[in-house]
Parts: structure tokens; C-alpha cells; sequence
């Protein structure tokens, strides 16, 4: 068995090296060729980080001491970057459970790519006509439920390649961001993402690795791992989330090289708003969301959420606009779109249902 298991790390990790030259070296990453065809990039994106997190896991398997561990990982990060420089972003595709649709998801781009291809039209719309009337001040785009950030990527996009001389500020709010924003205020550093920063938690991971384990003293899994093991966890985690957001803003900042962008991250609406508080930004003149009706966003009340953040996003910009994509009743799709009648009333939704062929 272990001359089975052997053989088989020494054929992937062979294959692995051939594939990582090859599987992205017909694709060019230019925004027209991105938006043109997003199905064949979101493939490779997917492909390129299975190869990725494949390796990954062979070389933490190795069990190295966490700085060899951290250069190793990095400059596995380099290896891939270059072959998909956008590998770590996605999108979803599945909805495991759901048998009437063999597994797939309703709104994945790869089941039904008319239902993306339609909403990334009109809210790359929605921010074009705000960058086009701010060509001096600041645009702030929110992205709620921003999983991998794949959509935003593609949104925002469409937006630059009509408006390239954009000043743009991006918020991109998710649960999975947990582990890099609790540490980075952990740590009193910004949520602004930096193409240039490294992050790290300098002598204080011990420190950090107890708060993080009282914080989950309930999480059985967590309390499983000796405190090297979570310091490893804690740290890799953050380096990769960081080296994801980093992808996508280094990508906007090279291909639209005349505009001014920046891009920061959270993990749910309250500290979203307390930021937003805090630092004397302004809320967002488009907001949007898809995809927030699965068991997961369910259990998380992402609906509930989403719409507490159309109500003070409104509230305190009447101005700005919105839309959320959504499953309707009998597996049909449809924009919702918020609105405030008045600054006392409760959130409305129009639906703008869309047609099925």
C-alpha cells in the first residue's frame, strides 16, 4: 500500500510540474479577452488552483519549520501566478444537494451563463454611469457575499475598459474573510489591501495563536491542533487570502494603469459600517450581491444582512443604486433591486424577472 501511495505523489507531483506550464499558456489576460470569454478564464482560474492546492498540500505534508514553510508557499504562489496570474479568484458552480439540478447551481456561470452574463452587464452598467458622473471624487463599489471575487472581477472590468480614468474604491465583504481581517485588527494594521505589502504577524503569532484559540474555545477542530499546528493554519490562511486580493487588484491596476484604485476587505456588515464610520468614508454608490439564498448564506442570515445594508446604505446615500441577484419561485431568476420610499420606511424590492428560453 505504501509503495501504491508513493508512486502516486511521485506521478502527480511529475505531472503537476507539466501541467503548470501548459494549462494557461494559450490564454491571454487582457480585459477584452476576459470579458469576452469569462466561462474559459474561470475554467483555467479553477484548474490552475486544483494543481495549486494539490502541491500545496504535498509540501505541507513535509511538515517544514514554519519559515521554510512560509518561503516554500510564497514562491509556490510565484510559480502559479505566472502561469494564471488571477488563479486564486472564483466563482461558484455547485450546489451540492440540489438534485433536481444534478448538483449544479442555478446561477453557476457554467450551468446557466446567460443569468451572470446579464447581471454583470447591468451592474458594470450601474457603476460606469457612477464613474462616468465622478471623474474627480471617489466611486465606492461593495460587493456583499463577494465569495472569490470572480463576479466583482468581471463587473468591474466591463465598468473600466468605458471608463479607464476611474478613481474607484472597492469593499469586498465575506465570512471567509474572517481569518485575514480578525488578524490584521488583531494586529492594528489596515484592511486596505496593498499590492506591495507582505503580510505578517512579526513576534506577536504567539500572541495571536492564544487570542485566536480562546476566541474559538467552542470549535472543536481548533482545540484539536497543538499550537504549532495553529500557527501554521492562522498563518498560511492569511498569507493566501492576501495573496488572493492581491491578484485581483494588481490585475485592474496594470491593465487600467491610469486609474486610481483602491480595495478593502471585511467579513460582515457590522464592521463593514463601523469601518466605513470610523475612517469618515462614505457608503457605497453601488452595492451588490448574488447569490445569497443557498443553505450556507442561509444559515449565516446573508438575506438578512443584505438587507439591513441596502437600508443604511440608502439611508445615508439616498443616491446610490443597487442589485442583487436572485432565485425566484420555480427555478426562476431575477434581479431585485432596494429602494427607501422614505428615510422611516422599510426596504422595498422591484423584481425584474428574467426571461427563459
Amino acid at each position: 500500500m505504501s509503495s501504491h501511495k508513493n508512486n502516486f505523489i511521485f506521478y502527480t507531483a511529475l505531472l503537476l510540474n507539466v501541467n503548470v506550464s501548459i494549462v494557461g499558456m494559450d490564454t491571454i489576460y487582457t480585459p477584452s479577452a476576459l470579458t469576452s470569454n469569462p466561462i474559459q478564464h474561470l475554467t483555467i482560474m479553477k484548474t490552475t488552483r486544483d494543481l495549486f492546492e494539490t502541491k500545496r498540500e504535498m509540501v505541507e505534508t513535509k511538515q517544514h519549520e514554519l519559515t521554510q514553510l512560509i518561503e516554500q508557499y510564497k514562491a509556490l504562489l510565484t510559480k502559479y501566478e505566472q502561469v494564471c496570474p488571477l488563479f486564486l479568484l472564483g466563482e461558484c458552480t455547485k450546489e451540492i444537494g440540489n438534485i433536481a439540478l444534478e448538483n449544479n447551481c442555478l446561477l453557476s456561470r457554467m450551468y446557466k451563463p446567460d443569468f451572470r452574463q446579464k447581471f454583470d452587464q447591468h451592474v458594470s452598467q450601474l457603476l460606469c454611469n457612477k464613474l462616468q458622473a465622478s471623474t474627480t471624487t471617489n466611486t465606492v463599489y461593495t460587493s456583499f457575499g463577494c465569495g472569490d471575487a470572480f463576479q466583482d472581477l468581471i463587473i468591474i472590468t466591463k465598468a473600466l475598459i468605458q471608463q479607464p480614468k476611474a478613481f474607484l474604491t472597492i469593499h469586498l465583504i465575506d465570512g471567509k474573510n474572517t481569518p485575514y481581517v480578525a488578524a490584521v485588527d488583531f494586529l492594528n494594521h489596515s484592511r486596505q489591501i496593498k499590492t506591495e505589502h507582505e503580510f505578517s504577524f512579526g513576534s506577536r503569532l504567539a500572541q495571536y495563536e492564544r487570542y485566536a484559540r480562546n476566541k474559538e474555545k467552542n470549535d472543536p477542530v481548533i482545540q484539536a491542533l497543538t499550537h504549532d499546528e495553529l500557527k501554521q493554519q492562522l498563518t498560511l490562511l492569511c498569507i493566501e487570502q492576501e495573496a488572493q486580493y492581491k491578484q485581483l487588484l494588481s490585475w485592474l491596476t496594470q491593465q487600467f494603469s491610469s486609474s486610481h484604485i483602491s480595495l478593502y476587505l471585511h467579513d460582515n456588515i457590522i464592521n463593514y459600517c463601523d469601518f466605513i464610520k470610523k475612517n469618515n468614508l462614505t457608503h457605497a454608490d453601488v452595492l451588490t450581491t448574488a447569490d445569497i439564498e443557498d443553505d450556507g448564506s442561509r444559515m449565516t442570515n446573508s438575506i438578512d444582512h443584505y438587507y439591513i445594508l441596502c437600508q443604511k446604505t440608502l439611508t445615508e446615500k439616498p443616491t446610490s443604486v443597487n442589485a442583487w441577484l436572485g432565485k425566484l419561485a420555480n427555478n426562476s431568476v431575477g434581479i431585485l433591486t432596494a429602494s427607501l420610499p422614505t428615510p422611516s420606511s422599510n426596504i422595498c424590492f422591484a423584481i425584474d424577472k428574467f426571461k427563459t428560453t
